[in-house]
């Protein structure tokens, strides 16, 4: 994914990444170092590079493809291959891509994950067997190679992004041109062209912001028709009813230089109720170094749950001990994921980011 970081950070990353890799090595936190959890508005490093393992290369600069928490407090990522970072932070491999072009996790009320692929979804047990969720999967699981025409003959266009379930089970799905529902078996078009009119790159699902769900089953989504505008009536809502409206945004928040006209969205994720969470940059360039913070946004209210300041885009993170989350000194990894008042922060940097929201 060429997010706005993905852009943006790439320019600084291309010129630090070298010097950074020899000066610092693949992690902060020294082996043998004891993890401690962040209490309340406190950020901690979850996993370095080194204490990863089982496949999970997180020297690799690259955003996941998807992230999303089970109940049980399990992460999984989606980097290609599907891996789950225990509650105790052990690192294993669910299940191997293969030819899959991929974008997109959510876990099913059964406990299973759907992966989204090039023209449907698979669903994933926890012994890693695939099998077809929705749509038409290409290549069909158990075969090792497929053609992209077969995947037209189902209804998704390009690869299939599940994004959340509503309560009462049904998936929501995102592919190039839409929003969709999928339950039982049935696909139904929920919304019509949720990048407003930006379509995604067939292969790659290439898309300035990845849409989210929260718990309720509202949608949020970036509008890309206007893209130098600020945060302010960017994102928007969408209700199981159908029902669309933007994310209203003050104009003023605490703890936010300026004000969020400024700020270039990168990452949406819900909060498990009625909000969303928003990564976002600060484009300000009068200024030395980068500025990104976390918003909380519910309820036409806006609060500043993580703030990172950089004098350049450096992978690695020395973190070795919990600290003000507000008052980070690394990177704001780029995908988020939200569970039980704690959000975790992957992608784009050699490790992975926890933040306690409550």
């Amino acid at each position: 994914m060429e997010g706005g970081r993905g852009r943006h950070r790439r320019a600084l990353a291309g010129a630090v990444v070298l010097a950074a890799v020899a000066v610092l090595g693949g992690c902060g936190r020294h082996a043998g170092t004891p993890y401690r959890p962040p209490g309340r508005g406190q950020a901690a490093i979850l996993l370095t590079a080194d204490e990863a393992g089982s496949g999970l290369d997180l020297n690799t600069i690259r955003a996941d493809d998807g992230m999303a928490f089970a109940p049980d407090g399990s992460l999984y990522l989606l980097r290609t291959d599907l891996f789950r970072i225990s509650p105790d932070r052990k690192v294993s491999r669910v299940w191997r891509a293969g030819a899959y072009v991929t974008g997109g996790l959510a876990v099913l009320p059964d406990g299973a994950l759907a992966v989204g692929v090039r023209g449907g979804v698979l669903r994933v047990d926890r012994h890693g067997k695939a099998s077809t969720l929705a749509g038409v999967p290409d290549p069909a699981p158990g075969k090792a190679t497929g053609t992209v025409a077969a995947a037209g003959s189902g209804p998704f266009v390009g690869v299939a992004r599940p994004l959340g379930s509503r309560p009462d089970g049904t998936l929501l799905v995102q592919d190039s041109m839409a929003v969709w529902a999928v339950r039982n078996g049935v696909v139904t078009k929920v919304l019509d062209s949720p990048a407003n009119s930006a379509t995604l790159d067939a292969d790659s699902d290439e898309v300035p912001v990845r849409s989210t769900a929260d718990a309720a089953g509202d949608v949020y989504f970036m509008s890309v028709a206007r893209p130098l505008d600020g945060l302010a009536d960017r994102i928007t809502r969408v209700t199981p009813e159908g029902k669309a409206a933007h994310v209203p945004v003050p104009q003023r928040i605490a703890g936010l230089a300026g004000g969020p006209g400024r700020l270039h969205v990168e990452s949406l994720a819900g909060d498990g109720a009625d909000g969303v969470y928003v990564d976002a940059l600060d484009d300000d360039t009068s200024t030395s170094g980068l500025d990104d913070y976390v918003l909380h946004l519910s309820g036409g209210r806006a609060e500043v749950v993580a703030h990172s300041h950089t004098t350049e885009h450096v992978l690695d993170c020395t973190l070795t001990h919990p600290v003000g989350a507000r008052e980070l000194p690394c990177a704001l990894p780029q995908g988020m994921a939200y569970h039980r008042g704690a959000l975790a922060l992957d992608g784009m940097v050699h490790y992975t980011l926890e933040v306690a929201v409550s």
